[in-house]
């Protein structure tokens, strides 16, 4: 079974497929996609924040 999440990310012309097929509007998809780009790119600085805070921990101990 696929998850959405992947589909979003690497099919997302199926979804706006299949929210047409349904009714729905399929621009909830790219709406979707733009809120998954600005998670993975907050997700990246908060793992570069925790890297640095990690290298600044080990130089103060």
């Amino acid at each position: 079974m696929w998850s959405i999440l992947y589909l979003l990310r690497n099919d997302p012309d199926k979804l706006r497929w299949s929210q047409e097929r349904r009714g729905l509007d399929p621009s909830v998809v790219d709406e979707a996609l733009k809120y998954d780009q600005l998670w993975r790119k907050a997700l990246k600085e908060l793992n570069d924040l925790r890297h640095q805070h990690n290298v600044i921990s080990r130089q103060i101990a």
